[in-house]
């Protein structure tokens, strides 16, 4: 019986550890561009639900707006995109905005969401993105 109660254990984890690790090999297969507009709009939807976590946030629309020249060009044919809905409760707004560094440069997402009815900021957040971790290996 306890061998069986292992075993059991033992082919969960192993069931866990396929599928988040598939995840990690797919995802090292796409372009760096597809790549950086997955994690955009991963950590982006991440943290929407942590704004209101007792209630479900659906978006009306986003703005995205480019203060970087390499972020645009990076991104130009992958933009992020997030599933919006006419009654939506929030709208976001998405600045990309560059990391000029000359060892480790990059782009910082800076986020916004606002309240559709009364137009309020409800959060802020930013997130930073090193182009190292986007190029193919």
């Amino acid at each position: 019986m306890d061998t069986k109660i292992i075993g059991l254990i033992l082919l969960f984890c192993s069931a866990l550890l396929i599928h988040y690790e598939y995840e990690n090999v797919f995802f090292s297969f796409l372009a760096p561009e597809k790549k950086l507009q997955s994690k955009i709009e991963k950590d982006t939807l991440t943290n929407l639900k942590q704004v209101r976590p007792k209630h479900q946030l659906s978006i009306h629309h986003v703005e995205l707006s480019y203060r970087s020249k390499v972020a645009h060009e990076f991104l130009q044919k992958h933009q992020p995109k997030f599933e919006t809905t006419k009654n939506g409760s929030v709208w976001i707004e998405i600045e990309v905005i560059d990391l000029p560094d000359q060892v480790n440069p990059g782009i910082i997402t800076q986020t916004s969401v606002f309240d559709m009815k009364t137009n309020n900021k409800i959060s802020e957040y930013g997130q930073t993105y090193y182009l190292k971790n986007f190029k193919r290996k």
